[in-house]
């Protein structure tokens, strides 16, 4: 019986992938490191993290196609928000579930019928080295990619409609060289800082050796879009909000600090490692409010300093 709990959370994964692909976005495969975090965090560490508080004014979902898979879960899996127009919201039942009667298919496939509301993103430079035609080439990749997703004139996303904005400030963006790219000597990068859950949340995206800085802007976009359906839209907690830290299991640990050495050998290469992590939310990252889940600095398990969040290396 309480192996079938445990398992849970893993269910409900599934489930908004199938119905996702049901939608008709596509989703790239989990890298190795996110598999084995999932196979390890429900079974030994996701009971033992920290329950978010609940502040005034604040709500999880109730929705029983969400809350109820989680089961034991629920309290941890649940992200706490305040109901507001910039806040990603499934909408559809049916695609919870994963299928629809064919009158409803048909009403999706008219655009009828919506999944979801999703807002439009804003995205600001990084405080130095985010200026001119390079740099904005890649914003702006950044920026229409996340935004085709709310665009109901693109033909995939007739059931998506836009509604809000999301502020992200550009953290990473390094374009290499010529003389980089030919040896070729570390990566392009391109990451962005945003507020949820009262935190400043960074992701960051490499290339590789052979991709380029402009391709990663729009991989990411697409990859945080997504993540955002699937788990804000839904009510869910994401992974990218939850420090290193709160993983109780000695197995997770383990895989943590031995990629945190990794990272910083490969960081000093020049690729972008190190680059998924929380941080306090101060007065400096007011341009990023109001956050997209309506919490405001600090008030939902708070950090005190920057640490690597679950999203490590999952970009």
């Amino acid at each position: 019986m309480q192996q079938n709990s445990q398992k849970r959370p893993m269910i409900i994964r599934a489930i908004i992938t199938a119905s996702l692909l049901f939608a008709g976005i596509a989703q790239a495969e989990p890298s190795g490191l996110t598999k084995a975090l999932l196979k390890v965090l429900p079974e030994d560490a996701l009971s033992k993290q920290p329950v978010p508080n609940i502040p005034e004014g604040a709500v999880r979902t109730t929705n029983p196609l969400i809350v109820e898979p989680l089961g034991q879960f629920k309290d941890i899996a649940l992200m706490v928000y305040r109901q507001n127009p910039n806040k990603p919201e499934v909408v559809s039942d049916d695609f919870i579930r994963g299928v629809a009667s064919n009158e409803d298919a048909k009403k999706y496939a008219s655009g009828e019928k919506i999944i979801a509301y999703l807002p439009t993103v804003k995205i600001l430079p990084c405080a130095q080295g985010c200026s001119g035609e390079d740099y904005e080439e890649a914003a702006n990749a950044f920026k229409n990619q996340f935004n085709t997703f709310a665009n109901p004139k693109h033909e995939s996303n007739k059931n998506f409609k836009p509604r809000g904005e999301f502020v992200v400030q550009v953290s990473t963006y390094k374009r290499r060289s010529f003389l980089e790219r030919r040896l070729p000597l570390g990566e392009d990068a391109f990451g962005v800082s945003f507020a949820l859950e009262g935190k400043l949340v960074t992701l960051t995206m490499g290339s590789g050796n052979e991709g380029t800085v402009d391709e990663v802007a729009q991989s990411l976009a697409s990859k945080l879009m997504f993540d955002l359906i699937q788990t804000v839209g839904l009510g869910i907690r994401p992974w990218f909000v939850q420090p290193a830290k709160e993983v109780q299991s000695e197995t997770a640990k383990v895989v943590v600090t031995a990629l945190d050495g990794v990272s910083t050998g490969l960081s000093k290469l020049g690729y972008a490692m190190g680059g998924e992590y929380v941080a306090p939310l101060g007065p400096e990252h007011s341009a990023l409010l109001p956050a997209m889940d309506g919490i405001l600095p600090n008030e939902v398990l708070p950090v005190d300093k920057k640490t690597d969040s679950l999203a490590f290396g999952y970009f």
